[in-house]
């Protein structure tokens, strides 16, 4: 599973889009919601910060807000990629995050 979620995530980059935690749940059958969904997410954006890559991750986003939900944040402050701070700072982290994505998959 955490392969097919990789490789989706890849493709979403690669071409320069993101997806919702629906669609994505959706194609790796998994509710969005789901913790398991969101630890494969934490693993994969873990794994691509160990690798010097941004958070591959960036690319799933909430359908009515267009950006990640608050554990991303938290997973960026824990890997030291982000220090926090108010919606604007993680609007402004986020759309960063998401710029070295697809720079670095390009």
């Amino acid at each position: 599973m955490r392969n097919g979620l990789y490789g989706e995530l890849v493709k979403l980059a690669r071409s320069g889009k993101t997806a919702s935690y629906t669609e994505i749940g959706g194609l790796v059958g998994l509710h969005p919601r789901s913790s398991r969904l969101h630890a494969l997410l934490s693993g994969v954006c873990t794994e691509e910060v160990g690798r010097g890559r941004p958070m591959l991750g960036a690319v799933v986003v909430g359908k009515s807000k267009g950006v990640p939900g608050g554990g991303f944040f938290h997973i960026a402050e824990r890997l030291g990629r982000f220090r926090g701070g108010d919606k604007a700072a993680e609007k402004e982290f986020f759309s960063r995050e998401l710029k070295a994505v697809y720079d670095a998959w390009q």
